[in-house]
């Protein structure tokens, strides 16, 4: 079970330490004055730090209220499960689907926002209940009503992970400390957010952007970019069950690669 292979790490992270990050204005389009009157719409502003907070949201339900209820709550219409089995339809696949007895734990290492916030790219580890580790990659996209709900999510069990994250609790196990079940907790998330075009023409993305290119003509592939344009992502699905995710971001002018993720099919 994994998280989807996306699993989740509990709230334990006391710091938040955001590098690089936009706070302001958050998306949330319109603030109200103190007389409840609607205010000026403050403009669409980057904000990294409020898709770390809805990870942990959407961590903490999982693991309080039930790992696929909380998979339904986060889910925007039409959002995609990337599993081993290929592309899924979030929504139909979940509905009435019943909870495990225990959720897969997961926290952020790092997120990548477009220049407007409107589109997030997240990464950062798991831990699925029977011991197994993994990564875990979602894009997540503000809604009509300033929220981030997720669009795509893929997970994979690695199992180097595995080996270090199990030695590592079973040192802690003979040492005697709590928790020793939890996924290590981090006290510093890392947050980039795209450079804003400012009227310059962005430059074109290559076909092979970000390590992935359609090597077969029956390759699922999707790629997408966010609306103001300096955050593209794409996934893909080969005929022998290997998935491809890559994400650029503008930086300084030109693309710079956020993440590239190549996991083979399971048992190759």
């Amino acid at each position: 079970m994994t998280r989807l292979s996306h699993a989740l790490i509990p709230a334990l992270i006391p710091l938040l330490l955001l590098a690089g990050c936009s706070t302001a204005g958050g998306g949330q389009g319109g603030q109200r004055s103190a007389r409840g009157a609607p205010a000026m719409k403050l403009p669409e502003t980057a904000n990294p730090s409020a898709v770390v907070a809805r990870e942990l949201a959407f961590a903490r339900m999982a693991r309080e209220e039930g790992q696929w209820t909380a998979f339904r709550a986060f889910a925007a219409p039409g959002a995609v499960l990337h599993g081993q089995g290929g592309p899924i339809e979030a929504l139909p696949w979940l509905e009435g689907k019943l909870d495990p007895p225990k959720s897969v734990q997961w926290a952020p290492r790092a997120v990548w926002s477009s220049c407007d916030g409107g589109t997030v790219v997240s990464f950062g580890r798991f831990a699925e209940p029977e011991g197994q580790f993994g990564y875990f990659v979602t894009v997540w996209e503000r809604q009509g009503d300033g929220e981030y709900k997720y669009v795509y999510d893929f997970g994979w069990p690695d199992a180097e992970l595995t080996r270090a994250e199990q030695k590592r609790l079973a040192e802690q196990t003979a040492q005697g400390e709590d928790n020793a079940i939890l996924v290590e907790a981090y006290n510093f998330i890392e947050g980039n957010v795209a450079q804003c075009a400012k009227g310059e023409t962005i430059p074109e993305v290559p076909g092979s952007a970000g390590g992935l290119t359609i090597s077969s003509p029956d390759m699922q592939f999707k790629y997408t970019s966010s609306k103001d344009g300096t955050l593209q992502w794409r996934w893909g699905q080969l005929p022998d069950g290997t998935r491809k995710f890559s994400a650029i971001y503008l930086q300084d002018g030109q693309w710079a690669q956020a993440l590239s993720h190549t996991v083979p099919a399971a048992g190759k």
